[in-house]
């Protein structure tokens, strides 16, 4: 039996297959500029658009796949799910309309998700297709955390509220916590941090809270995108610049990029720690960045702490989660009047595919 994966991003997708239980591919287009990769590779604008097909030629290439009818399943990641939908589903046409629905409230990722969707249709007319939603596992997080303090029929009409992300990352990561501990701290805080980053209170197995609110916007500062910024900002930007311009900038050239000028948070963190003077204009937008970033994080974990009236265990996860010891260190080390240690600390790598795998019908 072979199982196709699928992890759809905004410039990016992601695609693994699995022979039993046992992951044997896993490969990555990837856009960036309007060039277009795979594994690192240049291919075609129309070998990115029509990547099922791409991939499926590398699997027998690799002599990994003789014919299609060897695939028996797919699972695909869907990053909004909006109400309907609080486990993973059958894809049939009444899915494909309330997914084609939320595209207005996830126009970089639900339409994509569904363009590859398309595409294993038509190739794959009779393979059952699994949609697992991001936005699922915080489902649980109570009303009084999820409601936004606007006029609550417009938040009702429009179908405003905290829907929260990461949340496939987030389930992958408390089944590495019950690996390792057999039994579920209660109160845990989980910090996916990479491109998108985003921390959540997980409170005796349930998301009780999520810094990613109505978008991925929302929430701590990222690697482009700026997190939390008053509103009134926006409006005040909106006077001298178009609506879509600032909200181009508060996704795509702020965060570390806008304080620091550089994506790469590895470089960012090596020039805020090294003093060298050959980086000292650097240096300084580096560590201001660096200092930014770490002071809404424990911000945001002290909140957490609070509203679950306790802190057992704080699991980092994603590029720089995982990656980043400095950033790991200097928050634990600001968090140690609470009582945090390393015995506290848990690093854990996610692996979406995996877990979506785990999900399917």
């Amino acid at each position: 039996m072979k199982t196709i994966i699928i992890n759809p991003g905004s410039t990016s997708v992601k695609y693994s297959l699995f022979h039993g239980d046992n992951e044997v591919a896993f490969c990555h287009f990837k856009k960036i500029d309007n060039k277009y990769r795979f594994n690192g590779v240049r291919i075609k604008k129309t070998d990115y658009e029509d990547s099922f097909r791409y991939f499926r030629g590398y699997l027998k290439g690799k002599g990994l796949l003789k014919n299609s009818k060897e695939i028996t399943k797919v699972g695909i990641r869907i990053v909004h799910g909006g109400n309907y939908f609080t486990d993973p589903v059958i894809i049939n046409n009444s899915v494909l309309k309330k997914i084609d629905k939320l595209s207005e409230l996830a126009p970089l990722h639900n339409p994509f998700a569904l363009s590859i969707i398309d595409q294993i249709k038509r190739k794959l007319p009779k393979v059952k297709i699994t949609a697992v939603f991001d936005t699922a596992f915080h489902q649980t997080i109570p009303a009084y955390a999820s409601t936004y303090p606007i006029p609550l029929h417009i938040s009702k009409k429009f179908g405003i509220k905290r829907y929260g992300f990461h949340g496939i990352a987030c389930q992958w990561a408390m089944r590495e916590v019950k690996r390792k501990f057999k039994k579920i701290p209660k109160n845990i805080v989980i910090c996916h941090l990479g491109g998108g980053c985003s921390i959540t209170a997980v409170k005796n197995g349930k998301s009780i809270d999520t810094s990613m609110g109505f978008t991925p916007l929302e929430g701590l500062m990222m690697t482009s995108r700026s997190g939390d910024v008053d509103a009134g900002i926006i409006d005040y930007l909106s006077s001298k610049k178009s609506v879509d311009e600032v909200m181009e900038m508060l996704n795509k050239k702020s965060g570390f990029y806008g304080i620091a000028g550089t994506k790469d948070v590895k470089k960012i963190v090596d020039k805020a720690v090294k003093g060298d003077l050959a980086y000292r204009q650097a240096g300084n937008k580096c560590k201001l960045a660096l200092e930014m970033f770490v002071y809404r994080l424990v911000k945001y974990i002290c909140s957490y702490c609070g509203a679950m009236q306790g802190l057992d265990l704080i699991v980092f996860s994603g590029g720089i989660g995982e990656g980043s010891s400095v950033i790991r260190n200097i928050v634990t080390k600001e968090l140690k009047p609470l009582g945090i240690t390393s015995k506290k600390i848990m690093v854990v790598h996610t692996e979406e595919s995996k877990e979506i795998y785990s999900q399917i019908i």
